[in-house]
């Protein structure tokens, strides 16, 4: 999935847009865009956090192509917190992939009247993406071919952050990738079987791994534990057919 930090809407080629909104005082009506007024009825959409509203065909300034608008409520800003505000985004996004959109923009909710420490709208835009991504992962590895042909797969090709400091996103974006990339690899090391998942296995991606990032490997094997008196390690491995191994990592940067 390509990523990009855009300076306003109408500067992507999106198909489908994430508006996100803060729950209004108590009694009161969310601030609905003015594009949104006719189609969402404010006496059930309210706002609170991880509440959806699609809107279709939407006549938003700027932005004539833009087919699905998703209303996202982020609930109350005094009760706002980073996980909470990631995860309805993450949930927004599987919304709008589940409704074939292609290409989605992601508008980022200013945090000013919020608990939440400092924080920039780049960094914002990196945590948001970390979880979208993270929450997009699948281990359909041993799933037949014919269940995963047998209905068509929604795939989003591209998303796009609204940021004035589009060039910092883009860095910030990037570095989520890796780190969203970084989890996820890990994720499906641990869902592999466990007749799969060897330690022979496991420290042969590990090595593979540190080739391609420059990153020193050294793999100790039964011997090399026992003169290290690692008996803790040894003992557990001492009911397996499989030989233990021990992956050390070292990065420098």
């Amino acid at each position: 999935m390509k990523f990009f930090g855009i300076k306003k809407l109408e500067g992507g080629k999106c198909d489908s847009a994430i508006f996100p909104l803060w729950q209004a005082e108590e009694g009161k009506k969310p601030d609905l865009p003015e594009w949104a007024k006719e189609s969402v009825d404010t006496s059930e959409f309210l706002a609170r956090a991880g509440q959806m509203a699609l809107v279709r065909n939407a006549k938003i300034p700027g932005a004539p192509g833009l087919k699905k608008a998703l209303l996202l409520g982020l609930g109350e800003q005094k009760k706002a917190s980073q996980i909470l505000i990631c995860s309805n985004f993450a949930s927004a996004f599987l919304a709008l992939k589940g409704a074939f959109c292609k290409n989605i923009a992601v508008i980022l909710p200013s945090l000013a009247q919020t608990k939440i420490g400092k924080i920039s709208t780049p960094q914002l835009a990196k945590r948001i993406f970390i979880q979208i991504l993270m929450a997009d992962y699948v281990f359909d590895k041993y799933k037949p071919q014919d269940e995963k042909t047998k209905e068509p797969k929604p795939e989003v090709g591209q998303i796009s952050f609204i940021c004035a400091e589009n060039e910092k996103c883009q860095k910030e974006l990037a570095f989520g990738e890796i780190i969203a990339g970084a989890s996820n690899f890990a994720r499906s090391m641990q869902n592999e079987p466990a007749n799969v998942a060897t330690p022979k296995y496991v420290s042969s991606l590990a090595f593979k791994m540190a080739g391609e990032k420059k990153i020193k490997c050294k793999i100790f094997g039964r011997k090399e534990l026992e003169k290290k008196k690692m008996n803790a390690l040894l003992s557990v491995s001492s009911g397996s057919a499989c030989e233990p191994q021990l992956v050390v990592l070292e990065y420098r940067g």
